[in-house]
């Protein structure tokens, strides 16, 4: 028994890509424990999701919380945006059924004009079996279900839905006014078929209101029981009395029930105590990292070892200052240094795609011209510059407080999304020649992404990491590009068998991941997409193959991979892929999974699958115990 949905908009929004001729996504949420929100990124004058605001609670010492916001279509079709949340259980699923549940939501409604507006609508095998409706003609209630007084007029709503398939009146609602303060209406209703489970909640109208108007959401909750665990009363009989009797009054709020501030940030704060070198440049075209250093005593005299992290963005976008606090500082705690390394990025342009490194990446947030396999390059020379040249044993070693430095011998490649695939892709090619389409992988063997500070050009070895773990890492671009929800929305081959079914659809031709495949080769968005061997051959499974003829005993260290259950950005296929590539070679594998989706970042940093990958990969050189 437990909350499966949990959203606040600000932080559940889904992870974006800069837009590109109006190819930016503004239409899907993931929630944590529910698979969430698809959405329908409806084009000119149908209705849309528009993006996120905030809604004022006035009734709750005028709390703002962020809301999404859809808007209604101006009768040209398709014209009724909505939004659904799956909801699961069992976290690897995909809309597990629940004989009972319970939501509320906070819901802005336009008023109900020439049609009847439904607020949230309960889904079970692709079907609705109830929908919460205002009608045009008075009253609200259950559509096909019950029907009472009241009507509402637009405004803002707290909606409050129980369902049990044990009783006989089955389904039960309540409108608060404003946010929660005054019960407005409240009903218990029945339908004379069968009484259905749920695994999907759809918000948002359904039938055909038009106008130009706008619906907000916020603070979306669900549980898997119908007491909400407490938070709702379990009191259930039937519509003349108990909790969802039809009177304006009821005893569904307990004495000591309030609205939280906050519904989705997870609350992990902790300290370190560290020495930071911020900015500290590793090539030419300001390409910087930010080493943390532990205040203190390395158990080892040789220095820390040191967890190198490099950030998300799907190649075009994100910043090293992304690093999550909690998560290197823990690190910092156990023993380990942290270097958190930018990267030259690719670029989302229409035109001509440059050459490598001839715009400033970290200047005014513009994104420079990297391409496969410069972001590879780029992890290994931030990398080598740790060895070389911050070390202990270096030649400009960087030191805390008390004058201990780094281990330069002892690196940990980590990285999160396109980050992961970094950390790996160095990790595993290491002096690799050939990646199967003439491409070195090695520093030396390139030219144009080897330049230093100075402007000289590094000739040495490719840096050597002990072990590798990363979060949410696409394996394969082809893979995350062909399954690109944001580009087939509604793709019943990608979502068998419980994702609805329908007509592939696209967002301006092309889906976010497409988009970034297309800089990631080097390529304009408008091109078309990356195809052939040389774009598979970028795959981290390819990697692993080639180095298997070329180095098999460089494959010999341990590799972590944690992915979100609710990631369906960077789905369990490649999880599988990875799985199967290393059967076979010397790479001691390890594979996490946690109820995360792709973006939320503090969700699928889980510091106990880190631990237990240290702990159990490491020894004995590994500092000390990473405290939880």
């Amino acid at each position: 028994m437990t909350k499966i949905v949990d959203i606040q908009f600000n932080s559940a929004q889904y992870e974006l890509l800069p837009s590109a001729n109006g190819a930016g996504d503004t239409n899907a949420i993931r929630t944590g424990y529910a698979e969430g929100a698809s959405g329908y990124m409806m084009i000119n004058a149908g209705g849309r999701v528009t993006g996120y605001s905030t809604l004022t609670l006035t009734g709750n010492s005028n709390r703002v919380v962020p809301d999404l916001e859809l808007l209604e279509g101006n009768f040209v079709a398709p014209q009724n945006p909505t939004f659904d949340i799956w909801l699961s259980g069992n976290p690897t699923d995909i809309g597990s059924n629940y004989s009972q549940g319970a939501f509320r939501a906070i819901i802005q409604a336009p008023n109900p004009v020439g049609a009847n507006a439904t607020f949230v609508a309960g889904y079970a095998t692709n079907t609705a079996r109830w929908h919460l409706s205002a009608f045009n003609g008075g009253g609200w209630g259950f559509q096909g279900m019950g029907y009472t007084a009241g009507n509402p007029s637009g405004g803002l709503y707290r909606v409050e839905v129980q369902w049990d398939t044990s009783q006989t009146n089955w389904v039960a609602a309540r409108l608060y006014a404003n946010d929660g303060t005054s019960l407005f209406n409240s009903l218990v209703a029945y339908s004379a078929g069968t009484a259905y489970g749920i695994n999907m909640l759809r918000f948002g109208d359904l039938n055909n209101i038009g106008g130009g108007q706008t619906w907000r959401f916020a603070e979306i909750e669900a549980w898997d029981t119908r007491d909400g665990d407490g938070t709702f009363s379990n009191t259930w009989s039937n519509a003349s009395g108990g909790v969802f009797n039809t009177s304006y009054s009821g005893g569904r709020r307990t004495s000591t029930y309030s609205l939280p501030s906050s519904f989705s940030t997870i609350s992990d704060s902790v300290s370190a105590n560290f020495t930071s070198f911020t900015n500290q440049q590793y090539g030419n075209y300001s390409r910087y990292l930010d080493l943390y250093i532990p205040n203190g005593t390395p158990s080892d005299p040789s220095g820390y070892p040191v967890v190198i992290w490099a950030h998300s963005g799907f190649f075009v976008s994100g910043d090293k200052n992304t690093l999550v606090p909690h998560w290197r500082n823990r690190l910092l705690n156990a023993g380990y240094a942290v270097a958190s390394i930018g990267y030259v990025k690719g670029t989302l342009t229409n035109g001509s795609y440059a050459t490598y490194g001839t715009s400033n990446s970290d200047s005014g947030g513009v994104p420079a011209y990297g391409r496969y396999p410069s972001y590879i390059v780029d992890y290994k020379l931030a990398s080598v510059r740790l060895r070389d040249k911050m070390s202990q044993s270096g030649t400009s070693p960087l030191t805390n407080d008390l004058g201990y430095g780094i281990n330069g011998n002892k690196l940990i490649a980590s990285g999160y999304s396109a980050g992961g695939y970094l950390a790996l892709g160095a990790a595993l090619s290491r002096d690799l020649s050939d990646d199967g389409s003439g491409r070195n992988m090695t520093i030396a063997g390139n030219t144009s992404y080897r330049i230093m500070e100075n402007s000289s050009s590094y000739t040495g070895s490719d840096p050597e990491y002990k072990a590798v773990f990363v979060y949410g890492a696409p394996i394969s671009l082809k893979t995350a590009m062909d399954r690109d929800w944001t580009h087939n929305l509604t793709n019943a081959l990608l979502w068998p068998p419980v994702y609805p079914s329908g007509t592939p659809t696209t967002q301006a031709g092309a889906g976010l991941v497409h988009i970034a495949a297309r800089a990631f080769m080097g390529t304009n968005v408008s091109s078309a997409d990356p195809t052939g061997t040389s774009f598979t051959n970028t795959d981290i499974t390819n990697i692993i193959a080639k180095q298997q003829v070329a180095n098999p005993s460089y494959l010999n260290l341990p590799v972590g991979y944690v992915r979100g259950t609710a990631d369906y950005l960077v789905d369990s296929s490649h999880q599988t892929a990875l799985s199967s590539a290393v059967s076979g070679t010397a790479i001691k594998y390890s594979a996490f999974t946690t109820p995360a989706q792709h973006s939320r970042i503090d969700e699928i940093y889980s510091i106990s699958d880190l631990t237990n990958f240290l702990s159990s990969s490491l020894h004995p050189w590994q500092p000390k115990a990473i405290i939880i």
